[in-house]
Formats: structure tokens, C-alpha cells, sequence
């Protein structure tokens, strides 16, 4: 699929290794976990196969009614930094990059700016350059976030880029 556009000729990162390229998607993904685990740390669930996909209960099986669909994005407004717009925007933000399989590859700069950012106002409220401590913090399970998918965020985020 992806010779359809890339030929072997030049590239502006090395695509064409598939080591390469694999090391970028395992980091991808792990990155969305964490930002998953991070809005869970804030009560906030993401189910990316069941609309509206953020819910208020950890358990897939009770998520679905509408008693169980997050929609309280200002809650957190009362310790006076988080916003429901931020924090829905962040949420869209995971939703938009969860569905954009590729992202790694082709808009990887892009990615990661997203991912970095949403972390990093999803842990505390505040753009201040500090997802890789909240990546640092998220405790890690054997299902759906590992230590592996820790060290692999940390790698794949790294600081913010330019």
C-alpha cells in the first residue's frame, strides 16, 4: 500500500526501513494510550469502538447507555484550570489521531505536537511542557497500558517539537 506513494526515492524521514517506520507506529500508539490513561486518571473513558467513545465508567460492558456517556466537560472546572473546551478539544484530540491510522508516518511532526500537547493539558490543565511527567506518572497494568507502551511514549513524545 504504501509503494503506491513512496517509490524508494528520497524521503524526508526514512520510510523505506521498515524498522523504522515500525518503531514510529509502536510509539504512535503507545502515545495514545497514554493520553487515554491520562483522561482516565480524570474519570474520563475512551472506548474507540463505541460511540460517542468517552464514558463515564472504566467497564466496556457497561458502557452504552446514555447514563454512561461523559458529558460533564466543565467538571473539572472548579479547580480553576481545567475548561470544558480544552478538555473536550483534548478528548477530540485523541479521537481524531485514534482514527488517523497512518499519522506516524505521514504527518508525524504533527502528531506528535497534538499528542504532546493533549497530554500535557490533560494531566494538569496548563500547557507547560510537562507530558513527558505525565507519562511518568500513569501507572502501568498488563492490559491496556504496560510499562512497554510507557518507555515507548516517553521515546516517541520526547520534548515538544518545534
Amino acid at each position: 500500500m504504501c509503494s503506491i506513494c513512496h517509490d524508494g526515492g528520497v524521503q524526508p524521514v526514512d520510510l523505506n526501513n521498515p524498522a523504522n517506520l515500525d518503531a514510529k507506529k509502536q510509539g504512535f500508539i503507545s502515545s495514545l494510550k497514554a493520553l487515554a490513561a491520562v483522561l482516565a486518571t480524570k474519570g474520563i473513558y475512551y472506548n474507540p469502538s463505541l460511540a460517542p467513545y468517552f464514558f463515564n465508567v472504566s467497564d466496556p460492558a457497561q458502557q452504552g447507555p446514555a447514563n454512561t456517556y461523559y458529558t460533564a466537560w466543565n467538571a473539572l472546572n472548579g479547580t480553576g484550570i481545567y475548561s470544558g473546551e480544552v478538555l473536550m478539544g483534548v478528548a477530540f484530540n485523541l479521537r481524531l489521531l485514534w482514527s488517523d491510522a497512518g499519522a506516524y508516518a505521514h504527518n508525524d511532526v504533527y502528531a506528535k505536537k497534538l499528542l504532546y500537547d493533549s497530554i500535557d493539558v490533560a494531566y494538569d490543565g496548563i500547557q507547560d511542557l510537562d507530558a513527558g511527567s505525565a507519562i511518568g506518572a500513569l501507572a502501568t497494568d498488563s492490559g491496556s497500558f504496560t510499562a512497554d507502551d510507557k518507555t515507548r511514549a516517553l521515546a516517541y513524545i520526547g520534548v515538544r517539537p518545534q
